[in-house]
């Protein structure tokens, strides 16, 4: 009974590693398609249009200028109507008498002319603001992406010198054993050896801390990889150095909403017109 049995006790073990092994491999399969979907290759204009769509600075000062905007129609506002009745012994003999009142204030004829001067000056400073946003949220994708280029190149860089100290570290081992060299120069040389190898563990470290940044800053929620990966210098002239419009028009607007909001305070104490 032993002898037989045996048999089928192997053959179920067989049976149960081939599913393991079938369950190991689809499991590897579906693995590795996040692993190439986890990636996006993009354009720098592409990068620099989904940030500024999906920042979510970008979109406060885009519904901040949209609630500026609705208050065009507050400009003018009359206030409340007052109705008053009233019964009993007002002007005549008997208590019979009936009063009906209804009174409209119209407020100060110059207060809607402020509030609209004041609703337009707010107006085009959200717009300034909006674009300086925009510029700034330009500019953090251009910094994030040239980051992840110089990194991308360092890499590069020492990944050759890896190469390199892995042949310097193969060579001094056999002209160690080969008596060619003494116990100090060969310590000298892994030592060298291992230092270029760490500095390429570490430029591999800060190229996945640019992707990340670079990710972040794209507001995406996969790598980003640059389509073109050569990083040119970029000369800006010096005659070219000037204020940002944007920075001009919102100190200019800032001033400019201070003053409308005192003109239209001293408004409120020119003379009002009721109707009644």
């Amino acid at each position: 009974r032993v002898v037989n049995t045996f048999p089928l006790f192997k053959k179920g073990r067989i049976r149960l590693s081939r599913a393991f092994i079938m369950v190991v491999l689809l499991l590897m399969g579906f693995g590795s398609v996040p692993s190439q979907a986890q990636q996006r290759v993009m354009t720098l204009d592409e990068a620099i249009q989904q940030a500024v769509e999906n920042h979510p600075r970008v979109k406060m000062a885009q519904l901040d200028l949209q609630r500026v905007g609705s208050q065009k129609g507050e400009a003018w506002d009359p206030g409340n109507t007052q109705v008053q009745y009233s019964r009993g012994q007002l002007n005549g003999e008997t208590k019979s008498d009936y009063e009906l009142s209804v009174e409209q204030s119209l407020g100060s004829l110059l207060t809607p002319h402020y509030k609209q001067a004041l609703t337009k000056t707010q107006l085009k400073t959200g717009e300034h603001r909006l674009q300086l946003t925009e510029n700034e949220v330009r500019a953090e994708v251009k910094r994030a992406w040239t980051d992840y280029l110089a990194a991308l190149e360092v890499c590069r860089l020492y990944r050759g010198q890896d190469r390199v100290a892995e042949q310097l570290r193969h060579i001094s081992q056999l002209r160690y054993e080969q008596g060619d060299i003494n116990k100090l120069e060969y310590s000298m040389m892994v030592t060298l050896s291992t230092e270029l190898h760490t500095l390429f563990v570490q430029s591999q470290e800060d190229l996945a801390i640019a992707s990340h940044r670079l990710a972040w800053a794209c507001r995406s929620d996969v790598s980003v990889v640059p389509v073109d990966t050569v990083l040119l210098p970029f000369v800006m002239p010096s005659n070219s150095v000037h204020l940002s419009p944007s920075y001009v028009g919102i100190l200019s607007g800032e001033s400019k909403e201070k003053s409308d909001i005192l003109k239209l305070e001293k408004s409120k104490f020119f003379m009002g017109i009721s109707v009644g």
